[in-house]
């Protein structure tokens, strides 16, 4: 689309006032329309120009992100004129990218290129799509400017914050995870295979001393031996209305993810199998316990797109999946919110009835507002009843949680920041006790 540049729109500015005096100037009459006649023909021969040298924009953004991590989006203009040129760029940013600013001006040399980047965040997970930028340019004196529409940038695959699990990697190979909080025991017993060495410590068997190694290194050096037993770890993910309750720039479905991911990681590091299954009213997803990195990939790739809907979750649903599809022995792990007391109802009455056969495990992330509610003075009578009211269900979260456990179902509570490290250390717990 052709547009009047600055120099059109002030000739004809004046041309207009002039016209207005041409009344009674017949001369100036004849000006005015002398000038008009030039300005137009001058608009039309750079107008062309334009539509011939149009700038090349070349997008070259990633095939994929992280949420809550920098991505950066580059673009390249290309003048292909033989003067310069000002080019503008104009982006509409979807709704699950934070960035600024969306508006770009350049002054290109002639025949010349300029490189630049926008830099903004993905809010959340999925497929981030954009809209085609709007290009407007126009040569230095702009007797006209041109507007058109850039091609269609290619979608970005935002995966959740792998953060995590790069930080355990780290951890884990620097022999540092109790650093962190990990609660990394070697295991013992039967049917042993070696894993790696580290330094002797007093607590270490004296049979576990490795005597070359130690030779070697004029110090003592122990062996660190694993269970060669391959568990089944099925990791259960909640994506019904509670899950979508915003804590901070997250939300509950967004930590739950980020810890079923970093399990997956660590229990393909232990070389057990893993699996998933995200349910609501009725089962979205399954897949089947599997090992490798192969697994971890699929099972992070399943969990890009999740989204929480606006239903309740069936545990019992759950229940009867797991029955059918989960034959073997193994390990469960349920990420849910149990904030409102009716779920928590409805999970003690259906999970119990897989205890039997598999290690249950229930996470749910606290209620910071209902915790902070229940330990704070009443400053009104309405202060009271709503004080009171958060104690009751706080005292009836404590009673299902100890019938839960009765059941053979251990139901951990956790705050946001806190939810990796407690899933982790449990698991790796289990593990060191053999429990299963």
């Amino acid at each position: 689309m052709i547009l009047p540049g600055r120099l059109t729109i002030f000739a004809l500015a004046i041309g207009a006032v002039a016209a207005i005096a041409a009344g009674a100037y017949p001369l100036l009459a004849v000006l005015v329309l002398l000038l008009d006649a030039i300005v137009m023909l001058l608009l039309a021969v750079e107008g062309a120009g334009l539509r011939r040298t149009e700038p090349l924009v070349r997008m070259e953004f990633p095939r994929r992100g992280e949420m809550g991590q920098t991505l950066i989006l580059p673009f390249e203009v290309t003048n292909r004129a033989g003067r310069p040129m000002h080019v503008g760029i104009e982006n509409f940013w979807p709704a699950g990218f934070r960035c600024t600013p969306s508006y770009k001006a350049l002054v290109i040399p002639a025949g010349g290129a300029l490189r630049y980047e926008f830099v903004g965040t993905a809010q959340s997970r999925g497929l981030l799509e954009f809209s085609a930028p709007v290009v407007s340019y126009a040569f230095a004196l702009p007797w006209a400017k041109r507007r058109y529409t850039a091609p269609l940038p290619e979608p970005i695959r935002i995966y959740p914050d792998l953060t995590p699990v790069r930080q355990y990697e780290t951890l884990r190979r620097h022999r540092a995870l109790g650093l962190s909080g990990f609660h990394r025991r070697r295991l013992l017993g039967s049917g042993r295979e070696f894993e790696q060495l580290r330094d002797y410590l007093p607590d270490d068997d004296f049979r576990d001393i490795n005597w070359r190694a130690s030779a070697h290194h004029q110090r003592l050096i122990s062996n660190i031996y694993q269970v060669e037993r391959r568990q089944d770890v099925l990791i259960c993910v909640d994506n019904s209305r509670l899950m979508a309750t915003p804590l901070g720039d997250r939300t509950t479905l967004d930590y739950a993810i980020g810890a079923a991911i970093l399990l997956a990681h660590v229990a393909g590091v232990e070389r057990d199998h893993i699996g998933l299954l995200v349910f609501r009213e009725i089962v979205e997803r399954f897949v089947r316990p599997a090992g490798g990195t192969t697994a971890e990939n699929r099972l992070v790739e399943k969990l890009v797109e999740i989204r929480s809907q606006p239903v309740f979750p069936s545990f019992a649903g759950l229940v009867a999946a797991i029955r059918a599809r989960q034959n073997r022995r193994g390990m469960v792990f349920i990420f849910t919110d149990l904030n409102d007391p009716q779920l928590l109802e409805n999970l003690r009455l259906s999970v119990p009835a897989i205890a039997q056969r598999h290690l249950v495990t229930v996470f749910s992330l606290l209620d910071p507002l209902l915790f902070k509610l229940a330990n704070a003075p009443a400053m009104s009578a309405d202060g009271v009843m709503q004080v009171l009211a958060a104690r009751h269900l706080t005292e009836e979260r404590e009673n299902s949680k100890v019938s839960l456990s009765r059941a053979g179902v251990l139901l951990i509570e956790s705050q946001a920041d806190q939810l990796n490290l407690q899933v982790i250390n449990h698991y790796l717990n289990i593990r060191t006790r053999q429990l299963v």
